[in-house]
């Protein structure tokens, strides 16, 4: 099996899949991209936050957090804890679909509105300064 080149559906460059990536997709079943690379990870990360470390508070609880959302959001912040609890119940943030208002915009204004966790992981211990870590202890 040879490489395979495509074009990118999103920038129209040329790309290649190797053919490590061609039997890996063969074997798990999954259908060959239609997108280069990077229009791939600009794709995944453009729901990403990224930002730098600060203190901050609960919007439900006023308690002291580490977060990386920026400080004036549009939405509240929870910590990671209040996020998964009963404290609050997501389906007051439901909102009805408008076929009249474009999907996207509809999408982002529920995005500032609805509450975001302070960080992201589970099952750590002592890592208030850490992002998007998961078992870990100390860090």
């Amino acid at each position: 099996m040879k490489k395979e080149e495509k074009i990118c559906e999103h920038c129209q460059q040329n790309f290649s899949i190797s053919e490590e990536e061609l039997i890996l997709y063969k074997k798990v079943e999954i259908e060959l991209p239609t997108l280069c690379f990077f229009c791939r990870i600009k794709l995944h990360l453009s729901f990403w936050m990224f930002g730098k470390f600060r203190k901050g508070k609960s919007d439900l609880s006023g308690e002291s957090l580490i977060t990386v959302l920026p400080e004036k959001t549009r939405y509240p912040i929870f910590t990671l804890t209040e996020w998964h609890s009963d404290k609050w119940n997501a389906l007051d943030y439901g909102i009805d679909y408008n076929p009249d208002i474009s999907f996207l915009k509809q999408l982002q204004n529920l995005q500032e509105k609805i509450p975001h966790p302070h960080q992201n992981g589970s099952k750590n211990t002592n890592c208030d300064w850490c992002d998007d870590v998961w078992n870990s202890k100390n860090c």
